[in-house]
């Protein structure tokens, strides 16, 4: 009795002292843990943007109470800060990605284009548009490398009623070509490189699509989504399952998180919970990062109420539980799909962190 009575004290004592973050253990969910990478002080505002190819860096965005903000990487145990440009207090530099090597970064500062080198800090003026007869970069910044980093994605703004046009130039600042001549936002590659994921608003309505890297056969993939429903809006966010699918946010309809083959068909509702909103997923496309809008029906995409993941065949959805914390979006998956990155911010808002959250299979 006394040994019986010794083995449940153990297994309560076990249950206890398991550091379990998920919720109501009779709803399946995915399991995670969460890691804190870094910290800012109380002046400083830290953002997280990307994990490096080889995932064992992250590219963060830093403000400070100047109103400087730069780039800066640290590795992913929150060791080795290391800001990547210097200059006059008040510029604003804003990060976007690593490029496919992980040995340089992209960033704008005001309305031009740089590469900085992340071993020997070296700047390089990509694309100058302080011209005003040049392309102009606005708050739809540069997207990416391509894949095999020889160019640079990016969409500018020609004007109030015409609209957003995508673009492309090569890493040295050379042949810069506009790849649509109507109102569109590209988003990213295709891992292969061979197509560009864009939208395209029309008519109160936007839709996914795709085209050739070198900007032929332009496709609508959502063209028949809601045909009758005015204001219908499918956001592309990434392509997934190595390129072969597409994953986008359905804003408008009982749809909230579906993906579809490349080309548009076999089209799989995920979430219909109203409002999440896809951001990312896995390389492999099994696991979507989500968030749930916190002005539903108004504009989905101001504000975040909480955080989630979700398998890509609709089951598991987990939210991530914010207690005195306000998550940020989740932004991105690493390389192996093992750590999401996102941040937060203490309810007070006097403080910002890093945080990683870990998944457990």
């Amino acid at each position: 009795m006394l040994r019986h009575r010794f083995l449940i004290l153990l297994i309560l004592t076990s249950l206890i002292s398991c550091d379990v973050t998920n919720h109501d253990s009779s709803i399946k969910s995915i399991d995670y843990k969460i890691h804190t990478v870094f910290e800012g002080d109380n002046s400083q505002t830290v953002t997280p943007i990307a994990f490096s190819p080889n995932g064992n860096q992250i590219l963060i965005s830093v403000t400070e109470p100047n109103g400087s903000v730069y780039p800066a990487i640290i590795k992913i145990d929150g060791s080795g800060f290391r800001s990547l440009t210097t200059g006059p207090d008040g510029l604003v530099r804003k990060p976007i990605s690593f490029s496919p090597d992980g040995l340089k970064v992209l960033y704008t500062l005001g309305k031009d284009i740089f590469i900085v080198d992340i071993q020997n800090l070296n700047s390089v003026k990509v694309f100058d548009a302080i011209d005003d007869n040049d392309l102009v970069v606005g708050d739809n910044e540069p997207i990416s490398f391509s894949p095999d980093g020889k160019s640079i994605l990016f969409n500018t703004f020609k004007g109030y009623g015409l609209g957003w046009r995508i673009n492309m130039v090569d890493v040295d600042g050379s042949n810069i070509r506009q790849l649509t001549d109507f109102s569109t936002n590209a988003v990213g590659f295709s891992p292969d490189g061979k197509k560009i994921l864009f939208f395209h608003s029309a008519e109160g309505e936007v839709d996914v699509w795709t085209m050739d890297s070198t900007g032929d056969n332009q496709k609508n993939l959502t063209a028949d989504n809601d045909p009758e429903k005015v204001d219908s809006h499918q956001i592309p966010v990434t392509f997934i399952a190595n390129g072969q699918r597409i994953l986008y946010s359905d804003t408008s309809s009982e749809d909230a998180i579906v993906t579809m083959n490349r080309d548009g068909s076999d089209t799989t509702v995920v979430s219909s919970n109203i409002p999440d909103v896809a951001t990312s997923a896995t390389p492999d496309g099994k696991i979507i990062a989500f968030y749930l809008a916190a002005m539903e029906g108004v504009c989905p995409y101001c504000s975040v109420a909480e955080v989630g993941l979700i398998r890509s065949d609709g089951t598991d959805r987990t939210i991530l539980p914010r207690n005195d914390k306000i998550y940020t979006q989740i932004v991105d998956f690493s390389p192996n799909g093992r750590f999401t990155l996102l941040g937060s911010r203490s309810s007070n808002g006097k403080n910002s962190k890093i945080i990683m959250a870990e998944i457990i299979e």
